[in-house]
């Protein structure tokens, strides 16, 4: 079967499954369905075969008679791992009467070859019950992390991440290649292959490959600021199939001059005096300098005062002293605006300004206190 034939097989379309006991396999049957959705197994040993797509978990209802012409007790029940968890419909099952162990099975982790299962324990010795599911779930190539953050407050030139291509196929296609990345929304991302190599992953049906590349995305700084969000497609051949890989990539550029806080929100309670706060003026890089900066305030009723901190490495620009005067009344919803030159860019910013007075007005909602 050629590896485009092995991708192209799902659960989705599988229609029949292929049932083993032992060494000894059985036809083909059709899928059947508990109520609660799970499949009905009739064998002691499922094989799924080769599957493209699963869900997180695999939900099957062993069902077993016992014709073993005693009663037995179950006294435990022992998954292979922790991948698997089993409830059986009764511990006590009589002579010829049937039993349903309803097994979850976390798949989430498979690749390549996968065996679960679990044994059931009786009583007095008796032989016990060996209940297996097996499968082989190809990786197509996919991208690890599925998407980047490159930062939210970015100040540094370039910030680099990497990314790891993984796929596993059968029978074994070779090495990963790749074609040269694209970027859809944003040419600001350089992507190049750092290294590949392959993992054997050993299983007792069949040894599998595992094929990863380290891939780098350098996202380069230039004079553009704010929300940025792309896509990189990477073109991947691995065998006789070749497909893109799409890394989606998202960041937030700091302009050169930015407020800390961006926004103040300030509550009083039962008092009308001048009360002050804050803003700190920050650069985003010590090698870009401040010439000149402006303010003002969209209420009179906000003074402001400026204090430069000139020769220092911390990136401060200075402080603005933000007082208010609400000469009698309630609340006030102002801004200031703030104008900086700076490598000879004009950054304009602006900081919203609320205040209010508890106590005065009923059922006024309370603002929370940021500084």
């Amino acid at each position: 079967m050629s590896v485009v034939m092995r991708y192209a097989i799902s659960l989705a379309v599988t229609l029949h499954l292929v049932v083993c006991v032992g060494q000894l396999c059985g036809a083909a049957e059709p899928v059947r369905l508990a109520e609660d959705g799970r499949r009905i197994v009739t064998d002691m040993a499922l094989d799924l075969g080769d599957v493209g797509t699963l869900p997180n978990q695999i939900l099957i209802k062993f069902v077993w008679k016992n014709r073993r012409g005693q009663g037995l007790e179950v006294s435990a029940i022992v998954p292979q791992c922790k991948c698997t968890n089993v409830k059986p419909s009764k511990m006590s099952i009589a002579a010829g009467e049937t039993v349903y162990f309803n097994a979850d099975i976390d798949v989430q982790s498979a690749k390549g070859r996968f065996r679960a299962g679990f044994s059931v324990m009786f009583e007095g010795g008796e032989e016990p019950l060996e209940f297996a599911v097996t499968l082989f779930r190809p990786i197509r190539p996919s991208a690890s992390p599925a998407k980047i953050h490159f930062g939210r407050r970015i100040t540094a030139d370039a910030v680099v991440r990497h990314v790891q291509i993984e796929a596993i196929g059968d029978p074994d296609p070779g090495k990963l290649e790749f074609g040269e990345a694209v970027q859809l929304k944003d040419g600001r991302v350089i992507c190049r292959v750092l290294s590949t190599k392959t993992q054997r992953i050993p299983h007792p049906d069949g040894d599998s490959f595992l094929h990863i590349a380290t891939l780098e995305l350098k996202l380069r700084r230039d004079e553009r600021r704010g929300d940025l969000d792309g896509v990189v497609t990477v073109p991947v051949r691995f065998g006789e199939v070749t497909q893109d890989v799409r890394i989606p990539f998202y960041a937030t550029f700091l302009p050169e001059v930015y407020t800390r806080p961006n926004k103040v929100i300030r509550v009083i309670g039962g008092s009308q005096s001048e009360d002050g706060v804050m803003i700190r003026i920050l650069r985003d890089s010590i090698t870009r300098k401040v010439s000149k900066l402006t303010y003002k305030a969209s209420d009179d009723r906000v003074h402001v005062s400026y204090e430069p901190k000139p020769g220092l490495e911390n990136l401060v620009v200075g402080d603005l002293e933000i007082t208010f005067d609400l000469r009698g009344q309630q609340s006030l919803d102002a801004s200031i605006d703030i104008t900086a030159e700076s490598d000879g860019r004009t950054i304009k910013l602006n900081v919203p300004v609320k205040m209010r007075v508890l106590g005065r007005e009923k059922g006024s909602p309370e603002l929370p206190n940021e500084h």
